[in-house]
């Protein structure tokens, strides 16, 4: 292989790299405005028990300094929510907040969308993707 053709690989690949780690550094990093949670695997992320849903979701860009009682009783006001808990602060890093949401079966995914709109969740980081939440119901709908 000649020289030239070395160099122009070599700096396709540093190129590609380069893109790649951007972007992955723009969704790990604190640059996303407003709260969100993350969702790896959407069939994994309920759990099924006594004929309810149940997830555990940790909720992003949660000041340290905000009551959680506003969220708690916005989501817990909810027609197909059992239960939502969520943590009074932030336990390993900060602003992050640990909660349980149980809601009922029957029409979970809308409960969920309507949860997270409770919650201002603004973002899901779904597949390494960010969407919103309308974006993300459309989805898994």
């Amino acid at each position: 292989m000649s020289k030239n053709i070395q160099i122009l690989i070599l700096i396709l690949f540093s190129l590609s790299t380069i893109n790649f780690n951007a972007k992955a550094q723009q969704i790990t990093d604190n640059t996303i405005n407003g709260r969100y949670i993350i969702i790896d695997d959407f069939s994994s992320f309920f759990k099924e028990k006594e004929n309810n849903k149940i997830c555990y979701m940790t909720i992003y860009n949660i000041l340290d300094n905000e009551s959680s009682k506003p969220l708690h009783i916005a989501a817990n006001e909810l027609k197909n929510v059992i239960k939502f808990s969520i943590k009074s602060h932030s336990e390993i890093y900060e602003n992050q907040r640990n909660s349980k949401l149980v809601i009922n079966s029957k029409n979970y995914i809308e409960t969920f969308r309507t949860v997270l709109i409770k919650l201002d969740i603004k973002y899901i980081l779904f597949n390494n993707e960010l969407l919103n939440v309308d974006e993300f119901y459309s989805l898994v709908k």
